[in-house]
């Protein structure tokens, strides 16, 4: 079915430059007696006169205004001329060729040049415009100055991230890290408490680890999370 406008003779909309910016001015959250002031009316009543003359009729619940026809389903249209063809477009089986000749395009082509330059996309998927979405002016500064703030410590994080990724990331449980250390063994004797040596041992049985390799590793991991440099020493298998 396809979309009908109930409209009597000389009511169709009149949308002209200025009805155009007091439509988008209302939309913006500027009052009625400052666009009148704006547009040399002596007041709003004058600025309403002019918009009735064009078929447009002030709506108090919305504070803005609307056209003078309705929709066939009884809905008032929005007063923005592209929220108007959005809303022609939610309809059934609407005729793009009717929605061009009410709203004042001469094709469809026309209409769409008039959409993107209003900032709306064609979906496919919902057959109709849709607002794209652009960040907002406080939004784009707002994550300027969270960067700027940040980047020291996020150049850091970056130039770091294989070592942090070590620290951070669990060993699968019963393996453990591997160095290839320049130099030959020796032998050094060191104090410990009873218990934190059968600790060490019963985990290198477990592990089937041999004891300077669990000390080895032991030291390198303390050496790295304490940021001492010593990887130029290492040699990895």
């Amino acid at each position: 079915m396809n979309l009908m406008i109930t409209t009597t003779p000389n009511t169709k909309p009149i949308y002209d430059s200025r009805v155009n910016e007091i439509l988008e001015g209302l939309s913006q959250g500027i009052r009625r007696d400052q666009l009148a002031e704006r547009f040399g009316h002596k007041n709003f009543k004058t600025l309403d006169i002019y918009m009735r003359r064009r078929n447009f009729k002030w709506d108090h619940l919305n504070q803005t205004y609307v056209l003078s026809g309705r929709l066939a389903r009884g809905k008032i249209t929005p007063a923005n001329k592209a929220a108007i063809i959005v809303e022609m477009m939610n309809e059934p089986d609407f005729d793009i060729q009717q929605i061009c000749s009410t709203v004042g395009f001469k094709d469809n082509r026309q209409l769409a040049e008039y959409m993107r330059a209003k900032g709306y996309i064609w979906s496919s998927a919902d057959q109709t415009y849709r607002k794209e979405l652009q960040p907002s002016s406080d939004s784009l500064h707002d994550w300027a100055s969270f960067i700027q703030h940040y980047e020291p410590i996020l150049r850091w994080l970056a130039s770091n991230k294989d070592r942090i990724s070590d620290w951070i990331k669990p060993n699968q449980k019963g393996t453990l890290p591997h160095y290839m250390i320049p130099g030959k063994l020796t032998r050094k004797t060191i104090q410990m408490s009873e218990t934190l040596q059968d600790l060490a041992v019963t985990f290198c049985t477990e592990r089937n680890l041999k004891q300077h390799e669990l000390f080895e590793a032991a030291l390198i991991e303390f050496f790295r999370k304490q940021g001492y440099e010593i990887d130029n020493f290492l040699e990895f298998p």
